[in-house]
């Protein structure tokens, strides 16, 4: 097994970008506990989680704007139970409540991706999207 200090030395911030791609919030946790130690910069690790997240977000966003009939899209709308005979009711619920349901479908671990193809597939306005994800996203990381 390679000694991981050795690794995180050599690397640095280059290995943290394709691991939080693929477990960001667990990543974060160690990153954070390892600047404590002084093996990184807390600032740096904020906006590089942050643009990882936000660029997870959005490819899931546009997998279900664009994308709401493949089968990848059905993938991660079967995972949360939602038919496309659902849109309407959970376009009204995004509507009313848009951090709220944010917040939760971020949040809910294993089902998270299939909230955000969601908002996509019921063409969320984009700008509505960015700016209530980036406030998870921030709450999340902090």
């Amino acid at each position: 097994m390679p000694d991981v200090f050795a690794l995180l030395h050599t690397y640095s911030y280059w290995i943290l970008i394709p691991v939080s791609l693929i477990e960001g919030p667990v990543v974060a946790f160690i990153a954070g506990t390892l600047a404590a130690a002084g093996y990184f910069n807390i600032y740096l690790l904020a906006a590089i989680f942050f643009i990882t997240d936000m660029g997870k977000d959005g490819f899931y966003y546009a997998l279900g704007h664009f994308g709401k009939k493949t089968t990848l899209a059905h993938k991660f709308l079967d995972k949360i139970g939602v038919t496309e005979t659902h849109f309407d009711e959970v376009r009204r619920v995004w509507e009313r409540h848009p951090l709220r349901t944010m917040f939760f479908g971020k949040l809910a671990y294993g089902v998270a991706t299939g909230f955000i193809v969601l908002a996509g597939a019921i063409r969320m306005k984009l700008s509505t999207f960015f700016s209530y994800g980036a406030i998870v996203v921030v709450l999340q990381y902090g």
